[in-house]
């Protein structure tokens, strides 16, 4: 298993924000993926949708999620 994110060996995380750096090589397929979903997400933010509107996105990265 492979824990996808700026800590991944568990220390503790102190004055991180969304800036903070996040790891560029994976080992596994799964946080990959994740990483590549998420900058998907993150660069489609704010681009035109019908209507006038503007899209906004959003990825929430919370600790302590297990499944």
């Amino acid at each position: 298993m492979e824990v996808v994110g700026p800590n991944t060996r568990g220390d503790p995380f102190v004055r991180g924000d969304e800036d903070s750096p996040y790891p560029t090589r994976h080992s596994e397929p799964y946080p990959l993926s994740k990483a590549q979903a998420e900058r998907l997400l993150l660069e489609a933010n704010g681009k035109p949708v019908r209507g006038g509107g503007r899209l906004v996105t959003l990825s929430l990265n919370p600790t302590g999620i297990l499944g």
